[in-house]
């Protein structure tokens, strides 16, 4: 996903641009989260799809443990 759509090098998968509305859906559906999820990952632990994707499931964990102590 370059930043520069019209460059016609390599797109820099490991990166995720809030800025571009594509980049934005790609992402979204990949982690199967919601815009402002992914808007609070990169917030938090900064573009790396790597670390976006650690954060999220970070995330998933904590909201499964909520869950499941509100059933006990």
């Amino acid at each position: 996903m370059a930043d520069d759509t019209f460059k016609r090098g390599r797109s820099d998968s490991s990166r995720i641009n809030l800025n571009e509305h594509f980049e934005v859906q790609y992402w979204t559906e990949k982690f199967d989260v919601t815009k402002e999820e992914l808007v609070y990952a990169v917030q938090r632990v900064g573009s790396r799809a790597k670390d976006v994707e650690v954060k999220l499931a970070d995330i998933e964990r904590t909201k499964a443990g909520r869950s499941r102590s509100l059933l006990m």
